[in-house]
């Protein structure tokens, strides 16, 4: 059986990927569902057991944490510009009163 992202025999599946789990991760970061959407990128020939369920929950929390470090990095960015706003207010009260 065939999707045109990877073949499955029996109970091997075949996926072609850069390197290793690394297009498991790239697919759960993108938000596909199930493991045979990670045959994304041609490369070298990965063949994984289709226990894949502990690698896909890995490669899920990994997203997670991405999705949450990008949260962190917008809060920041908007702290740098906010403490931005407060700098212009200052700069025109100053020039207010001179």
């Amino acid at each position: 059986m065939s999707d045109g992202l990877g073949i499955q025999m029996d109970r091997t599946v075949i996926f072609f990927n850069i390197c290793g789990v690394a297009g498991l991760y790239y697919a759960a970061a993108q938000g596909h569902q199930g493991p045979a959407a990670t045959g994304i990128v041609t490369g070298e020939m990965i063949v994984l057991k289709t226990s894949l369920k502990f690698r896909w929950d890995k490669a899920l929390d990994v997203s997670m944490r991405r999705e949450t470090s990008e949260k962190r990095r917008e809060r920041e960015e908007e702290k740098r510009r906010e403490e931005k706003r407060r700098e212009e207010k200052r700069r025109e009260e100053k020039r207010r009163e001179e």
